[in-house]
């Protein structure tokens, strides 16, 4: 595998990456889709620099082919050179055999140097052909080559400009559907009945101020302002101890607290905490 070879390999394996990146961020739906376009915009800003990194390296390397076939080209036309040299030599030296007819050993002796001669040329003549036809069999292998390398590219190139549009497309559908939840004064993790959630959690530390800490938090839907109900599990039936009103949320925890009016009991650690009552 040639040089050109392994910088497609490369190009291939980065741009395959880079798909199946954006296919896993499409993938994970639960993710909020506004920082997942941010991410996938960064993601494409990174291939954006790997691909002009590649296309520069891809233009250097052709540069260095063009180079190496224009010192081949000067090189045959240099061998074209000496060969018309050798054959005015070769004209010379049948002219001197002409001149020569003299003395029998001396033309004889001139006859076989020039036979030997012309032998060499002959053979040197033969060697510059073969260094020419392979010289242009590389040269049709190697524009090939560049031709197969630049579709691909273009191919590359074309599916990009795909994945840019269908980024814009969900970044102006994330914004729309942003817009709208605004507008109507919504969240858009909190259920559009105003109710929080069912879940089911526990009570982590209760003050005598009134106060108490629960283990349900904003990944699990519950905002400020939601009431919650608070029991406490026995070995025949369960007791009601009052109702709770959230008034600050972390992802993982809520604090909360008691409304005197429903409070039958008092809230400690380990207590239940629903949103409903089974």
């Amino acid at each position: 595998m040639n040089l050109l070879g392994k910088v497609f390999v490369i190009l291939i394996l980065v741009m395959s990456l880079i798909f199946m990146a954006f296919a896993v961020g499409v993938y994970a739906t639960h993710q909020n889709w506004y920082v997942q376009v941010k991410k996938t915009q960064s993601e494409l800003q990174a291939a954006n620099t790997d691909k002009q990194q590649l296309t520069q390296q891809l233009a250097n390397l052709t540069e260095q082919l063009d180079s190496e076939l224009a010192a081949r080209r000067e090189a045959v036309a240099k061998l074209e050179t000496e060969k018309e040299q050798i054959l005015q030599q070769v004209r010379g030296l049948q002219q001197k055999e002409d001149q020569l007819v003299e003395g029998e050993r001396r033309a004889v002796a001139a006859m076989e140097t020039t036979q030997q001669s012309l032998a060499a040329l002959r053979g040197e003549v033969d060697a510059l052909r073969q260094s020419i036809r392979q010289t242009q069999t590389e040269k049709e292998e190697n524009f090939q080559q560049v031709v197969k390398l630049t579709d691909e590219l273009n191919q590359a190139q074309t599916e990009l400009s795909r994945v840019n549009e269908r980024n814009l497309q969900l970044t102006e559908q994330t914004a729309r559907m942003k817009t709208v939840l605004e507008l109507h004064d919504l969240d858009e993790f909190e259920p559009t009945d105003g109710q929080p959630p069912k879940v089911d959690g526990v009570v982590l530390a209760s003050s005598s101020d009134g106060m108490v800490e629960i283990s349900l938090g904003s990944d699990d839907g519950i905002r400020r302002g939601n009431q919650l109900e608070v029991y406490r599990l026995g070995p025949d039936v369960s007791k009601y101890l009052g109702r709770i009103e959230v008034i600050r949320t972390a992802p993982d925890k809520s604090v909360a607290k008691i409304i005197p009016e429903f409070r039958k009991g008092v809230i400690e650690k380990e207590d239940r905490v629903a949103t409903r009552l089974r």
